[in-house]
């Protein structure tokens, strides 16, 4: 397998989990609203949320995790032995 196909092989996995993930989240969400009397509106308030968070997610959680975290970039001459280490395992990779 190379790397264009593990790439492809990445996006279609992280889709079908953020397809579960929309699906199980209006499924709960029209159960809950089922229960309460008005399940479409409630279907509609699951899914709704779901897919803003799905979006976020994807698009937005390299940037949360780097705020969280207080990440900063390793530059060459202030981190020479963990940016070499880090460039040779890439390159390994």
């Amino acid at each position: 397998m190379n790397i264009y196909k593990t790439i492809a092989v990445n996006k279609a996995k992280t889709f079908l989990f953020l397809f579960l993930f929309i699906l199980f989240f209006s499924l709960v969400f029209y159960l809950l609203g089922n229960a309460i009397g008005d399940p479409n509106t409630y279907f509609l308030v699951g899914f709704i949320i779901s897919l803003l968070t799905g979006f976020f997610s994807y698009f937005y959680s390299d940037k949360y995790i780097v705020f969280a975290t207080k990440a900063k970039p390793a530059t060459k001459k202030e981190y020479f032995d963990y940016y070499t280490t880090t460039e040779n395992l890439t390159i390994a990779a």
